[in-house]
């Protein structure tokens, strides 16, 4: 009953994390809870695609080639990562044509290669490798009835 409990409350803290991002176009899909239940709405969404060219940092809008844009869409908030540091973006637009993807801005010079990715991944800097993201912290309550 208390590990059931336990799955219940780490679910209900990833949709509210998810309920806080506020992000457009998200889709409910930032995170899995790993608790072995297969959930239509809360799953870890794995879009990811590379760079074709370096990226310059800019504070306005920054256009960038990728090895694909299926799987993205505007709205959607996104993580860029490289050797240069790592930053999360919200698409801005997306040229199917041209294969490109457009952030209000960058903050890091990125080299070709670099990751996107849909991810709430954190680098740990100090191993240089990725982590599961934090969580805000939350108080649950919960009684019998």
């Amino acid at each position: 009953m208390v590990e059931k409990s336990e799955r219940r409350i780490t679910r209900l803290e990833a949709y509210l994390d998810i309920d806080n991002r506020g992000v457009s176009g998200a889709q409910a899909r930032f995170a899995d809870t790993y608790d072995g239940q297969t959930d239509p709405v809360l799953q870890l969404d794995q879009t990811k695609t590379y760079s074709l060219d370096e990226i310059a940092a800019n504070a306005s809008a920054v256009t960038v080639q990728v090895a694909s844009v299926t799987g993205l869409s505007v709205g959607q908030e996104v993580t860029i990562a490289s050797s240069a540091g790592v930053e999360d973006q919200q698409i801005a637009a997306i040229d199917t044509v041209d294969q490109t993807v457009t952030f209000p801005s960058v903050q890091y010079s990125h080299p070709k290669g670099a990751l996107i990715a849909r991810t709430t991944m954190e680098m740990d800097t100090e191993n240089q490798r990725f982590q599961i993201g934090s969580w805000a912290t939350y108080s649950v309550t919960i009684s019998e009835a």
